[in-house]
């Protein structure tokens, strides 16, 4: 019998006002009467910055219903944001900081910027880069498999990356988030950089997480003199930004948090949530989990035997996601790996739901990702970068443009499929 998991997506968007800038009005979203759902929580909460907002979806076992829940939120903040003049014309994108004007910190969430500040410097474009967490049910008889195959899958950001130019305005990586969050030499983090590898026994994880959260807390007493900021904020659970999060503390049976993917659009965000739900269901099932020794092999269950034979490290790391952050799905490995993985995921979902990913299936077949996408459109209406490899501001207002439209496309598809009212 299938076992089904549950999922449970967070995302964090950013608000621009009709000129596709930064616009520092979370408040008032998030202080609106309306942001209340008829359970009593809030449609949205805040974030780093006063021009983010984040949804956190409710924890199921069906996409739809994540897609009818935010097409609830959609509708809830379109609703607060035209309730007056000062919001009327702002909009919500699913996009990171592409250099369209710079947002305000939020006091609201200011309570670990210094510890960030001390341990690895100035935090000012960290605060601003959107992403999505997915939080998804860890299966107690096959955790170890479950987390190796989640570990497998980070190439996937060549699915859902959206951050081709970077707050200077600079276009060096296919996703430039991803690349400023866990590249060991040079992300921001690289002073106490994260290993992505896979684990042998379930005990390893809470070991990982109690020697991260000493790290953390040995360089923040080396900074300060003292761990007490630390201590008040930070836990073994909730320190550091492995791309998957052990997270025991969550739920009945403990979460696995997917921390790799860039912010969205719709279509692209419930694709990707319905790949992981599908693998880990699959997975969940009792399918075997192997391990190659050979740079370049892996198998994802072709001849339908009930096995999957996961990549080597170092073809995980130093090639797949290597290629999946500089240039997306135009690599070869990169193209076929997802494409193997996407067919495994298929058959982990109801077949009523298996259409969620069709956006990643286009993707892979024409081998262009949103990233991809903006600088296109960028070059086809003839915006260049200078000498220094820049933008303009006029070329990322127009990039955040694309974003919102091509956003506003997938909320029309899903309104029309559900015939949402």
């Amino acid at each position: 019998m299938r076992q089904e998991l549950r999922i449970g997506p967070e995302q964090e968007f950013n608000l621009v006002d009709h000129n596709f800038m930064a616009s520092d009005t979370a408040m008032q979203v998030l202080d609106h009467p309306a942001n209340i759902k008829p359970n009593g929580d809030p449609y949205f909460v805040k974030e780093g910055t006063n021009s983010q907002i984040e949804h956190n979806w409710l924890p199921t076992s069906r996409i739809d219903q994540l897609c009818i829940e935010f097409l609830d939120a959609n509708k809830a903040v379109e609703k607060m944001l035209r309730s007056s003049e000062e919001t009327k014309d702002i909009r919500v994108i699913p996009a990171t900081e592409n250099g369209a004007g710079l947002a305000t910190r939020s006091s609201r969430v200011a309570h670990r910027t210094p510890i960030y500040e001390a341990i690895f410097g100035p935090v000012e474009h960290l605060i601003r880069i959107s992403g999505i967490h997915n939080h998804v049910d860890r299966c107690q008889s096959y955790r170890v498999e479950q987390f190796n195959t989640l570990v497998a899958m980070v190439p996937g950001i060549a699915l859902t990356s959206n951050s081709p130019i970077d707050y200077r305005r600079i276009n060096g990586f296919n996703d430039s988030r991803y690349n400023l969050f866990a590249n060991p030499h040079t992300g921001y983090f690289k002073n106490l950089p994260e290993r992505l590898d896979y684990i042998d026994k379930i005990g390893e994880l809470p070991l990982i997480s109690q020697k991260r959260h000493s790290a953390w807390r040995e360089a923040y007493y080396k900074a300060t003199g003292n761990t007490i900021l630390f201590d008040e904020n930070f836990s073994i659970e909730n320190t550091g930004y492995p791309d998957i999060r052990n997270r025991p503390d969550i739920g009945a049976i403990g979460t696995f948090e997917i921390r790799k993917n860039d912010s969205t659009t719709l279509d692209i965000h419930l694709g990707n949530t319905a790949m992981i739900l599908g693998v880990c269901n699959r997975v969940c099932s009792g399918i075997k989990v192997e391990h190659t020794e050979v740079d370049g092999d892996y198998y994802f269950n072709k001849e339908g035997e009930g096995r999957i034979v996961l990549p080597t490290r170092n073809y995980l790391v130093d090639t797949l996601v290597r290629l999946g952050v500089q240039t997306g799905l135009a690599s070869d490995e990169v193209n076929d790996y997802l494409t193997q993985f996407l067919n495994f995921a298929m058959d982990g979902l109801p077949d009523q739901e298996q259409h969620y990913l069709d956006p990643l299936y286009a993707m892979v077949d024409n081998r262009k990702n949103l990233s991809t996408q903006i600088l296109q459109h960028l070059k086809d209406h003839k915006y260049e970068t200078n000498k220094e490899g820049e933008y303009s501001l006029k070329a990322v207002q127009e990039a955040n443009r694309f974003v919102w439209e091509r956003q506003q496309r997938a909320i029309g598809h899903f309104t029309k499929y559900h015939d949402y009212k």
